[in-house]
């Protein structure tokens, strides 16, 4: 089996060396951060529950980027939360489609 590497996998920690990225966010198993370790400052700070689909904006400059509407644009906060919808949303929904299941398991320790 010959195996090809993805374009984007280039930009991976490995590839790209872990001896020159200060802060690396993106690995799950990153520890904690606080603003303040990160050297950001953000005065006045409003958190807010904001829109399911993203914000509205984003949403509109990556759909006139693709040629879409921002209505066909869906933002989510990572990978598992999208491959999550992706693989629920092939297990059929019109009427008359056939059955699928889908199984998810997970460990407590």
């Amino acid at each position: 089996m010959k195996f090809e590497r993805m374009p984007i996998e280039i930009e991976s920690p490995e590839e790209y060396g872990y001896d020159k990225i200060k802060y690396n966010l993106s690995e799950s198993s990153v520890t904690d951060q606080t603003l303040e370790s990160l050297d950001i400052k953000i005065p006045n700070l409003t958190l807010l529950y904001n829109e399911h689909r993203g914000e509205t904006k984003l949403r509109k400059l990556i759909a006139d980027d693709a040629g879409v509407s921002a209505d066909d644009v869906l933002i989510t906060s990572g990978a598992a939360g999208a491959l999550f919808i992706i693989t629920t949303s092939q297990l059929g929904s019109t009427p008359n489609s056939e059955r699928n299941h889908l199984v998810v398991t997970g460990f407590v320790v």
